[in-house]
């Protein structure tokens, strides 16, 4: 069996970490507010410093709540959770254990680096209001959902987060829950047009804060405008701009047709074919 420190940091640094870190955001934020949301399975505990507190006024059921957001941001990471479930399911019965292990880490990426860092000030805002209501119950569900899906690759840490979002009975158990299918899923609200124009928005920011990097220029120094070739709705465009510091985002659809395309070949390549 082959064995490697540097492979266990790495799952530690793409997996755990981040999951523990959504976990230790959630709690952190619904022990300020006092937020209780409720699954059907049982009340949540409060002995634990991981848990949340009780209180007499408890959100609404978060598996119920979160499907009904109109954030757009709440639908993009339930459809996700969606689709990396039927991925992982499909996998695990396919015994594809590498390629199911994989979407992990890829949708811990989506949780943490792009639903919480956008969603943060939702749940910093004093106000108590309907969108904050839905923030909560959105990342409620996501944790204890994906708690379920990733139990067969993170038994013990599964295990902690579900009995510290739904329990602490003896009997309440991660393993013992039916494994989310399409069947039993709590959510069918997967839009396929949103995670693409979710997608190309996450692409362009991510050549653009490269080329950045490559040019010296610090994402704090905002720039003046970028034109895009492709037609994203005005909400992507402003996540874009606040991503990449840039004053105004604009879509032409055919700048295409203004971009040259130069083939140079390779003198070395070419020259050696004809050298005889």
């Amino acid at each position: 069996m082959s064995f490697s420190e540097d492979l266990i940091l790495e799952a530690l640094k793409q997996n755990i970490l981040p999951l523990w870190n959504a976990f230790s955001f959630f709690t952190t934020y619904a022990n300020i507010d006092w937020r209780k949301p409720q699954l059907r399975h049982s009340e949540l505990v409060e002995e634990s410093h991981a848990t949340i507190k009780d209180t007499s006024t408890p959100l609404r059921s978060a598996q119920y709540d979160a499907a009904y957001s109109i954030n757009r941001l709440d639908t993009w990471i339930l459809g996700e959770l969606q689709k990396v479930t039927e991925i992982i399911d499909h996998d695990l019965s396919h015994y594809d254990i590498t390629h199911a292990s994989r979407q992990i880490a890829d949708f811990l990426e989506n949780l943490t680096n792009r639903y919480i860092r956008r969603s943060r000030r939702r749940f910093w805002k004093s106000e108590s209001d309907e969108d904050k209501n839905h923030a909560y119950n959105t990342l409620y569900t996501v944790l204890v959902n994906f708690s379920l899906v990733i139990s067969p690759f993170m038994p013990f840490i599964s295990e902690y987060i579900w009995r510290a979002l739904t329990g602490d009975d003896i009997a309440n158990s991660v393993h013992l829950q039916n494994f989310p299918s399409d069947t039993n899923s709590q959510f069918t609200i997967h839009n396929s047009q949103l995670s693409t124009d979710m997608w190309y928005a996450q692409q362009i920011v991510r050549m653009w804060l490269a080329a950045r990097s490559k040019k010296n220029i610090r994402v704090r120094q905002p720039l003046q405008s970028l034109t895009l070739g492709v037609l994203l709705d005005q909400y992507y465009l402003d996540i874009i701009a606040d991503e990449l510091n840039i004053k105004q985002v604009i879509c032409e659809g055919g700048i295409n047709d203004r971009v040259m395309k130069i083939c140079k070949p390779d003198g070395k390549i070419v020259g050696s074919l004809f050298d005889d």
